[in-house]
């Protein structure tokens, strides 16, 4: 199942549309990295076939995507729903590029109904209307390579998806074509709350965070840069179980500050699921600042989850460290990050204090 999930992950990531910013010929402003990506504009429906290994005759399949720029235009986003027929229930996608800075490369991750994260690591174009993305996966212990090829042609698009397992040659899993339409797709909430599978439970580690689940206030210090002063900054946060308890999401909003451009409004999204094979959470993390990053986190004792992280930011080798503290109910009740770059001290980079909204009868 998870080359499957993989290979429309990426189909839905081969779909990268801008949409007209919720009205028609709206002029669209995108990070400068990802100006290539408007020669695609518009709602997309889709139709092709999957054959898997050991599949008898290919499996004919239909998509509706829309994709349009999100968080300030840093990045893209598409959210499609993939449906096989009656006899197997549909995939939801939701799906982002962006631009890595400290990477210097274009970046691509997808979170789906059947609770898996799918990260690429090649996002390119090779000439002005072929998009190849590449991504490495361990399938049951086998080391797999999987590759999608996107060309686009005008209003139409065709998509091709191989997969290379072991030592084998590449073989075709995914073939299909889209055109644009005007009708446009958006994950409903009952897409959001529902298992890909009806009756799933959900796994002892995602039931662990049951807990952060809520509307959160938060009030605490940030420095931007290494050796910089501390600002007090506030805003709101809000945690969300999806897709069955597969996955968690969470959407950060700040409360305007001024900073050097001027009054500023911060805006975060995250997503997490349990990876059985690394045996730990994985996230996934954008705003729109365009930062971007994945992420491995871990519990410390029962109440500390802890991620680290080298990076480049702005151009200088980092090391970070971020702690969220939980409470005996399992809500968040601070967040601290620890940070250590070339050139200076260890200190601390960010601390939150955070409140949970109470729920009254």
């Amino acid at each position: 199942m998870r080359t499957l999930v993989a290979c429309l992950a990426v189909l839905t990531l081969g779909i990268p549309a801008i949409a007209h910013a919720q009205s028609e010929g709206a002029n669209v402003r995108l990070a400068p990295e990802l100006a290539k990506f408007e020669t695609s504009i518009g709602n997309w429906e889709g139709s092709g076939s999957v054959k898997m290994p050991g599949m008898p005759a290919p499996m004919p399949w239909t998509s509706k995507t829309t994709v349009k720029p999100v968080l300030a235009n840093q990045f893209i986003q598409s959210e499609m729903k993939v449906e096989f027929g009656p006899e197997m229930p549909a995939m939801v996608f939701r799906s982002f590029y962006g631009w890595d800075p400290g990477l210097k490369k274009l970046v691509s991750y997808s979170i789906g109904n059947t609770g898996e994260l799918e990260v690429s690591d090649t996002v390119s174009w090779i000439d002005d209307s072929t998009l190849v993305v590449l991504a490495t996966t361990t399938e049951a212990g086998v080391p797999t390579v999987n590759r999608s090829i996107t060309t686009f042609d005008g209003d139409q698009q065709s998509f091709l998806w191989q997969g290379a397992t072991g030592a084998k040659a590449f073989e075709t899993i995914v073939e299909g074509t889209s055109k644009k339409c005007k009708q446009g797709y958006e994950i409903s909430a009952q897409e959001w709350s529902a298992a890909f599978m009806p009756g799933t439970p959900e796994s002892p580690a995602m039931k662990k965070l049951s807990g952060m689940a809520g509307d959160y206030s938060m009030t605490g210090e940030f420095s931007m840069m290494p050796g910089m002063e501390p600002m007090k900054i506030s805003g709101r946060e809000s945690i969300q179980s999806i897709f069955g308890g597969a996955a968690i999401q969470m959407h950060m909003l700040g409360d305007p500050s001024v900073g050097p451009e001027g009054v500023f409004t911060y805006e975060g999204l995250s997503y997490l699921i349990w990876d059985p094979t690394l045996e730990c959470y994985r996230e996934f993390y954008l705003n729109n600042m365009g930062e971007t990053s994945i992420q491995e986190l871990r519990f410390v004792g029962e109440a500390q989850l802890v991620t680290t992280q080298a990076r480049v930011q702005a151009g200088q080798p980092e090391a970070t460290r971020g702690t969220m503290h939980l409470d005996e109910t399992g809500a968040i009740r601070k967040v601290s990050m620890d940070r250590m770059s070339a050139g200076h001290k260890p200190e601390r980079a960010f601390l939150g204090e955070y409140k949970k909204a109470t729920i009254e009868n």
